[in-house]
Order: C-alpha cells, then sequence, then structure tokens
C-alpha cells in the first residue's frame, strides 16, 4: 500500500536502535516516526531500568514512536527489548484525537488517545508534534479502509 503521509516523514530523528527493533524484532517496515511522549509507559520504562541498576538521565528516557502499516510502536532505545517497547496494534487499539487537543506555542504538540477496543476503559495519552499527528491519524484510517 502507498502512503502519501500529509505532514511528511519524520523518521530520520528516530534512534536506529528503535527502526532495528521494529524490522528485526516484529518484521514491519516504518512507515512515520518521531519523538512522542506517554507518561504512563514513561513511569513503567524508568521502573524497569531501576530494576536492572540503571539510572538514567533525562536523555535516556527519551522515547520514540514508529507507525507502520499495522502498528504504532512506543520504545526506548535506551532499554529497548529488555522491557522498553510499546506495540499497539490497529487490530486491538483505537487512536482517537478528541476536539481542539493541539497545545503549546502556535499549537505545535498535540495529544490523542490510544484506547483498547477490548477495554474501553483502557487508554494511553499520547502526546507528539501536530504534523505527527495527523501522519499517525492518516495511517490509522489506511488500515480501517482495509479491515
Amino acid at each position: 500500500m502507498e502512503y502519501n503521509l500529509p505532514a511528511g516523514p519524520g523518521l530520520l530523528i528516530v534512534s536506529d536502535r528503535s527502526i532495528a527493533i521494529v524490522n528485526e524484532k516484529y518484521n514491519q517496515v516504518p512507515i512515520d516516526g518521531g519523538a512522542g511522549k506517554i507518561r504512563k509507559l514513561d513511569e513503567i520504562i524508568l521502573d524497569r531500568m531501576l530494576s536492572i541498576g540503571q539510572k538514567p538521565k533525562i536523555t535516556e528516557m527519551e522515547a520514540d514512536w514508529i507507525a507502520t502499516d499495522r502498528s504504532i510502536f512506543y520504545i526506548n532505545p535506551n532499554l529497548g527489548l529488555m522491557g522498553g517497547v510499546f506495540e499497539f496494534p490497529f487490530e486491538e487499539w483505537i487512536v482517537n484525537v478528541g476536539k481542539n487537543r493541539a497545545y503549546g506555542l502556535f499549537k505545535m504538540f498535540s495529544s490523542m488517545k490510544l484506547i483498547s477496543r477490548e477495554d474501553r476503559s483502557i487508554s494511553y495519552d499520547f502526546k507528539t508534534g501536530t504534523s505527527a499527528q495527523l501522519n499517525i491519524v492518516y495511517i490509522f484510517n489506511k488500515f480501517q479502509s482495509t479491515t
């Protein structure tokens, strides 16, 4: 399937480790990616790092998001496969963009929710750039139209 992303891809800023995990361990091809923040998952990542004796600097807590044709991944490249990879398959999760969820200077950032299809009470607030959100919604909608 061809993807004509509305805001252009951001994969150039994604860690090579994160891309390799998606390619090699999940056998999926990244379409887009960038920096993102899911506070609940960052807390889990921090706990896992501390439990193995790592005392991460703030820069080591940064995570990447990567979208493929069937999933969104949230990856801390420093922890990687030792507990820093979270996959949200589109078959199991909904990408929900509420009204006016843009914020920050010039509304450059946006927040969306990843909601479990099985149990709607399970969700994650996912913060990223507004242009990244456009691409994520575009990829998710392409998946929806093929199912």
